[in-house]
């Protein structure tokens, strides 16, 4: 992965994507609300995205807490 945009840039670009996607699935939601198929692929779609950024926020957590340990000097 390229370097060229700056971490910040990236944090930014995935709050919008978030968010716009968020978006989406609820139009989705709101227009499948009496179409239980669609819900249901909407539903799946949805737990995806949980699950996708879950681990990414893990991650970050896992990320921040060993540097707090390195910065108090633990292992």
């Amino acid at each position: 992965m390229s370097d060229a945009r700056t971490d910040a840039e990236l944090a930014t670009e995935l709050e919008s994507l978030s968010l716009e996607l968020a978006q989406r699935l609820d139009r989705k939601a709101d227009l499948a609300k009496d179409d239980p198929v669609a819900s249901d692929e909407i539903f799946v779609e949805a737990g995806n995205v949980y699950a996708v950024l879950r681990a990414a926020s893990e991650r970050m957590r896992d990320l921040r807490e060993r540097l707090d340990r390195s910065v108090r000097g633990k292992p």
